[in-house]
């Protein structure tokens, strides 16, 4: 079971008492179903730049708590996301600004993945 739209509005964080912090907490389960987690790994970094220290933390996090990563995860978690986003932009005719928004987020995907 997946998420589906897993990102940073639906993790709850709080003081680890060394100066960091900790997950308490994944809220927001309407979207989950039945996939690979890419599709959540590609949500979660989608405002990420590839190599950003939070894709660093957050892919090492992963792993270390047993997550497996396939060969050229990035691609294909970023290629997952690509059709939520389309997807997302096929309801936003009304919502200008979302629609602006979900563009911005295909150009810079393609671009960074040509």
């Amino acid at each position: 079971m997946i998420h589906s739209d897993f990102n940073g509005r639906n993790v709850l964080l709080a003081p680890d008492g060394s100066g960091g912090y900790e997950v308490t907490a994944v809220l927001d389960w309407e979207f989950a179903f039945a996939g690979p987690p890419l599709v959540d790994i590609g949500n979660m970094l989608r405002y990420e730049s590839t190599g950003s220290e939070f894709e660093h933390h957050f892919i090492r996090g992963y792993v270390q708590e047993g997550g497996v990563l396939p060969e050229r995860w990035e691609l294909k978690s970023k290629l997952a996301d690509l059709i939520a986003l389309l997807d997302l932009l096929n309801g936003a005719a009304e919502s200008p600004n979302r629609a602006a928004d979900l563009v911005w987020l295909i150009d810079r995907l393609l671009a960074e993945w040509t």
